[in-house]
């Protein structure tokens, strides 16, 4: 069975439906701009999840980036994609001591990506 084909918004409409949003913040347009970012948000609730299995080959440049932040000086001793593995290992282990499923990391996503903004 192939892949779903993955929906890709146009810069162009994801950029004036930011711009409509920071004019006139209602919960329509957030809801449209929360749509247009589904594919991005999907990403990180995918890293962060105790049920998904990901290794270092499945990363991107935005998981890549968010993963940079979280690794520790000592994970770099074996290089880069160990410490990006040595990170993806923890991931799973944090999610679950924090009893958050998929539903709960996705919101907590869409929060946080709120209030970066603000």
């Amino acid at each position: 069975m192939p892949k779903p084909k993955k929906k890709k918004n146009k810069l162009s409409y994801t950029n004036a439906l930011g711009t409509a949003y920071a004019k006139s913040p209602t919960p329509e347009l957030a809801e449209q701009l929360l749509n247009a970012f589904e594919g991005f948000i999907q990403k990180y609730v995918t890293l962060l999840s105790p049920n998904k299995k990901i290794t270092s080959r499945d990363l991107t440049t935005n998981t890549k980036d968010l993963l940079h932040l979280l690794i520790r000086q000592d994970d770099y001793k074996f290089g880069k994609e160990h410490a990006y593995q040595t990170v993806l290992a923890r991931l799973p282990n944090m999610a679950i001591q924090s009893l958050n499923d998929d539903v709960d990391i996705k919101q907590t996503i869409i929060i946080l990506l709120w209030f970066i903004n603000e």
